[in-house]
């Protein structure tokens, strides 16, 4: 089984500020990665596949301009929405070090293990992440493409991969693919699209 795994493009606050839950739209930067994923993925799927995606318009309207080039269905699930960071949302990294110098300090070091204050408790993002994988290991006949977001990207990726993998964390509008071998585990490769 190979599972197609996209972030969804840039928006006016990738790398600025923290977004969760707000539905945000592209930034001129985002619509361009979209259009060159549209058309890097148009000849790897077909009509058999299916397109997930997170209910946000940041990753909705890419899946739906995905599906529509390969001619293939969409399922939108809830379980991919990003991390809700609660009072953090819209706050800048430097924000956060003066509202709560420990989570910024975790977060500097890289630990998905947080519960965002008055947001989502880490053990809720990963459990609903995890359900959301098992479900779509549970339909093999079907070729897969997920569009989601960074924090359920990264849990998935500390599940299939060794705890030596390097990789963690997907850039906006990053690609990767996930092939299953026939023990079960998990190759994770980067899918080359567009200007990347």
């Amino acid at each position: 089984m190979t599972l197609y795994l996209v972030r969804h493009p840039a928006t006016p606050w990738t790398g600025i500020r923290y977004l969760g839950r707000r539905d945000l739209s592209w930034s001129r930067l985002g619509g361009r990665r979209a259009d060159e994923l549209v058309a890097g993925f148009r000849s790897r799927l077909g009509p058999s596949a299916i397109v997930i995606t997170s209910p946000l318009r940041r990753a909705r309207v890419l899946a739906d301009r995905l599906a529509a080039a390969a001619g293939s269905s969409i399922e939108i699930d809830e379980r991919w929405l990003e991390v809700d960071v609660g009072r953090m949302e819209g706050r800048t990294f430097a924000d956060i070090e003066i509202l709560d110098p420990l989570l910024a300090a975790r977060l500097a070091a890289g630990d998905l293990d947080v519960d965002w204050p008055a947001g989502e408790h880490f053990a809720d993002l990963e459990a609903r992440v995890l359900a959301a994988f098992d479900h779509v290991k549970r339909r093999p006949e079907r070729p897969a493409l997920i569009v989601t977001h960074a924090g359920p990207i990264a849990i998935l990726l500390r599940r299939v991969q060794p705890i030596s993998a390097p990789l963690r964390f997907v850039g906006a509008g990053d690609a990767l693919a996930l092939e299953e071998s026939g023990d079960g585990s998990w190759k994770v490769r980067p899918v080359g699209i567009g200007s990347r």
